[in-house]
């Protein structure tokens, strides 16, 4: 019903088109610019505008396009953004604003192209992953095809609403080749009955996400119905060939419905990664992924995290795996969330190693069990048989845990805590932070500490700021730390444990002292680290029942809880893209005990925060840990 509803639209654009197009030359082509020629010539109402051979490129500044047009590219012809333009983050090549009744589409050997490697340079140009080829906002019926859109600065095509509809609608894009885009070769924000049909995507790289398509609504607003993605091919993408990440989606959006048919994944970083909702209750619908291939992948062939057995349903039908050559297993299930995991099947589902192992591995659930997870998967191991995988019994070893589901954090309270007595301190152990983050620092009465910040840049020239604030919250001063090292002499009338809150996603962060009780703040908002092992330390109350650290891996991490003699009392090997909540019970004691949690085969972005009753505070030396001012009762 989707595709002849587009079929008819796009169908009464071209028979109401039959006239002799328009050369856009005759509006004076200027080989140096030609964006006022053709520009003129789109505005200039005629339904057809061909954008005709000159014998050279056809260099432009940002276009707007307009309603009720065909705009033809030429046999060989290319349009191309004019290199030294596109300064702000913001422009990109045709912008298509509330249009309605559109065709772009090229004849043989038709080319739109950016210049992503210019755009790399960053003493030229500021980072951006918005600079698109073409950018489609809340507009009605509208076609792209037969055209190769390579070398954005964002994405080939964007697709989203605007102020007056929450979401472009009636659109097919056929017969394109995406290549050598900057963030995705298509990003779906926000669409409604749309076909993407015989499309290539290949070769996305620049920055994250970088994948062949991104389905990734910005708000619970924007939705994506009647999505359809046919006969297409995703290969040599720096990320996963398709990505549907719908987090910002919740039970008050549109139920969801994407449809993924007979296309071929290869060669790129991760083959297929879903995503659903954040939110609870989360969004409904289905998605679906038949007739597919997908080989050769370099990392997660394929990857389904944070589905709801209550939420969105997701299957696999007819899909054949070819895993060999791949160092992880070929389907990885995790969660962030403390919901059970499921509303996932799989039909005829064939998986091809080149080693014995599970086609499934369950890399993070923390308090979450494996549900309704249902259907058949069949593997194949070298000229072996095939063979059946026990699905059932993989569920069944991982059931619901609910004494954990209850993990909270406590706020952190400066104005309780205070150093050790005695304590001479240990200078800071490195610590990699990136993102938002506390430092946290005692100080005498009358004292003074040095607080010492070195940034790394992860992308761009650094430029940190840091708020210090008092032990009441108080803020007392604004800092910035620019490249290598900041020094900054904390000085307090009235003491107490002083905080920096550092605010940098882009910047990799390490914060020194060599001052007595000090450490980093892990409690609701988290500790975000970023490379690196570490060992983190921290006080639990000798009445304390249980001891609870959450663990949230970004990207692949173990972790392992370890009490005060030593001893090892949870542990996971590898955790990615989910969470594992370390738990131990503990019998009470007299005195507060220092445990330690070790993070270890760090790959990138992790996070932790300690659960309750356990104040959220952890420090790189056992010498170092705040410890509760006996003045200051917790009730207080």
């Amino acid at each position: 019903m989707m595709t002849s509803r587009l079929l008819v639209a796009a169908l009464a654009i071209a028979f109401s088109v039959r006239a002799e197009p328009i050369r856009a030359s005759t509006f004076g082509y200027d080989p140096a610019d030609a964006t006022e020629c053709l520009q003129k010539a789109i505005d200039s109402g005629a339904r057809q505008v061909l954008v005709d051979q000159t014998g050279s490129e056809w260099l432009v500044r940002p276009l707007r396009l307009s309603s009720d047009l065909e705009l033809i590219i030429g046999e060989g012809v290319t349009v191309r953004a004019k290199p030294g333009e596109y300064k702000s983050r913001y422009e990109s090549m045709m912008v298509a604003d509330g249009v309605k009744n559109l065709v772009l589409r090229g004849e043989a050997g038709a080319v739109l192209k950016m210049n992503r490697k210019d755009y790399w340079d960053l003493e030229r140009y500021p980072h951006s992953e918005w600079r698109n080829a073409v950018s489609l906002r809340g507009v009605t019926n509208v076609e792209i095809r037969d055209l190769t859109i390579e070398e954005s600065g964002g994405d080939g095509i964007y697709i989203c609403g605007n102020r007056r509809q929450p979401a472009s609608k009636d659109l097919r894009f056929t017969n394109l080749t995406l290549r050598g885009n900057h963030r995705q070769g298509i990003s779906v924000i926000s669409a409604e009955d749309m076909l993407i049909k015989g499309c290539r995507l290949l070769d996305t790289r620049g920055t994250p996400p970088q994948a062949g398509i991104d389905f990734e609504p910005n708000g619970p607003w924007q939705r994506l119905t009647h999505c359809q993605v046919e006969d297409c091919t995703f290969a040599g993408n720096a990320s996963a060939g398709l990505l549907i990440h719908i987090g910002a989606l919740n039970s008050a959006t549109a139920p969801v419905s994407i449809d993924i048919r007979n296309c071929r994944f290869e060669n790129n970083s991760g083959g297929i990664s879903v995503e659903t909702s954040g939110h609870k209750p989360s969004v409904a619908g289905q998605i679906t992924i038949s007739d597919c291939r997908v080989a050769n992948e370099r990392w997660q062939t394929l990857k389904l995290n944070n589905l709801e057995e209550t939420g969105l349903a997701v299957t696999f039908r007819n899909v054949v795996i070819d895993n060999r050559g791949n160092s992880r297993p070929a389907i990885a299930l995790s969660t962030s969330k403390y919901v059970d995991f499921g509303n996932l099947h799989f039909d005829n589902v064939r998986v091809i190693e080149d080693r014995p192992r599970a086609p499934i591995v369950v890399q993070g659930m923390g308090a979450a069990g494996l549900t309704t997870v249902t259907g058949d998967i069949r593997v194949q191991v070298a000229d072996q048989p095939e063979a059946p995988f026990d699905l059932a019994g993989m569920t069944a070893a991982y059931p619901p845990r609910p004494e954990l589901k209850d993990f909270t954090a406590l706020p952190f309270r400066p104005d309780i805590l205070t150093a050790a007595p005695g304590s001479k301190g240990v200078p800071t152990q490195p610590l990699n932070l990136r993102g938002l983050n506390t430092f946290v620092q005692y100080v005498p009465a009358g004292g003074e500490v040095d607080v010492r910040f070195t940034t790394t840049p992860v992308r761009g020239i650094p430029d940190v700021p840091i708020t210090v604030k008092d032990s009441t919250g108080i803020v007392i001063d604004e800092i910035r730390a620019g490249p290598g090292e900041t020094a900054y002499r904390l000085r307090s009338k009235s003491g107490g444990v002083h905080s920096f809150v550092i605010r940098d996603s882009i910047t990799a962060v390490t914060v020194t002292s060599e001052a007595p009780g000090q450490g980093f703040v892990a409690g609701a908002g988290q500790l975000r680290l970023f490379h690196g092992d570490s060992k983190l330390f921290f006080v639990v109350p000798g009445d304390a029942p249980d001891v609870k650290v959450e663990l949230f891996a970004d990207e692949p991490v173990g972790g392992a809880l370890i009490g005060p003699d030593g001893k090892t009392h949870d542990r996971v090997t590898q955790v990615a893209n989910g969470i594992k909540v370390l738990y131990a019970n503990r019998a009470p004691t007299a005195a507060p005990e220092i445990w330690q949690v070790e993070l270890f085969n760090v790959s990138e972005d992790h996070r932790i925060r300690l659960g309750a009753p356990l104040q959220p505070v952890v420090s790189t030396d056992p010498a170092n840990c705040l410890v509760i001012r006996p003045d200051r009762p917790l009730a207080e």
